[in-house]
């Protein structure tokens, strides 16, 4: 060693400093690492079977998205198709269609409804008139009809808007469809009271003191007469009606968790079509 004394006083001096500075040897480290290295080994795999478990549920998430939106387009497509076919019918020719607002998001997509009476141009349900609006409404509800049947149906003054011509139309709805199906219809046109088979009333002759009148105007043997509900083809009581094709819509749905269209490439999308009904 050839350094000075005063430069290894100085060494030595920093170097028993580091020592105190390092304080006493802790001799359960080896424990203390083991435990906590164990405890990362659990936490890990923990998190491995989180991950697991999170991709399952949205490969899982995803299926039942697609699967639901494939019947819910094969529902949407037959009405669609009805709803059409159905105003040709009501109004004498035109054209209706509905429209998915959101074709990327086909469950939560709204639905809007588009119409064309004869002479007019296709326009937005919104920007028809009273009467038309409400003929078009009575459209798209037995097309909806047609595709689930219920045993009964209640319709609350849907003819309200409606002239005397296409009350008549309404009422030879209810007819056929009656054959399947009871309708409860309140109203308070004298035209569709005549269609009834069975007249509900309720009148107070005393007062807080209501009555409930029923007539029927119906029998068996003219309820056995009625003609069969519409099924593939409609029928206008002169001539048979021919149903036109309707082009099926398809959609597209979002990965899960990608909820912003502008974010997600062409490639990330799913085609979704219809299943066969």
């Amino acid at each position: 060693i050839t350094a000075p004394a005063s430069e290894l006083r100085e060494k030595l001096a920093a170097a028993r400093s580091k020592l105190r500075d390092l304080g006493s040897v802790n001799l359960m480290a080896p424990e203390e690492f083991a435990e906590a290295k164990e405890r990362y080994d659990f936490l890990s795999n923990q998190m491995a079977d989180l991950e697991k478990a999170r991709k399952d549920l949205e490969d899982l998430t995803a299926e039942i998205r697609t699967e639901s939106s494939e019947i819910f387009l094969a529902t949407y497509n037959r009405i669609k198709k009805n709803f059409h076919n159905m105003f040709r019918r009501l109004f004498g020719g035109g054209r209706a269609e509905l429209r998915l607002s959101d074709s990327n998001h086909v469950l939560e997509s709204g639905i809007e409804i588009f119409a064309q009476p004869p002479g007019k141009k296709l326009e937005h349900i919104s920007l028809l008139s009273g009467g038309e609006r409400s003929m078009t409404a009575v459209a798209l509800l037995f097309a909806t009809y047609m595709v689930k049947p219920s045993p009964f149906c209640l319709l609350d003054e849907i003819d309200a808007a409606l002239d005397e011509a296409n009350v008549g139309r309404f009422l030879q709805l209810l007819r056929e469809f009656g054959a399947t199906s009871q309708f409860i219809v309140i109203t308070h046109n004298k035209k569709t009271v005549t269609g009834a088979g069975t007249l509900l009333g309720v009148t107070m002759e005393e007062s807080g003191v209501t009555k409930l009148i029923s007539i029927r105007i119906e029998n068996e043997e003219t309820v056995k007469l009625r003609p069969e509900p519409p099924q593939q083809g409609l029928w206008d009581g002169e001539d048979t009606f021919t149903e036109e094709e309707v082009e099926a819509e398809t959609g597209r749905e979002l990965p899960v968790g990608m909820d912003d269209p502008a974010q997600v490439k062409e490639t990330d999308l799913r085609p979704i079509r219809a299943q066969k009904p």
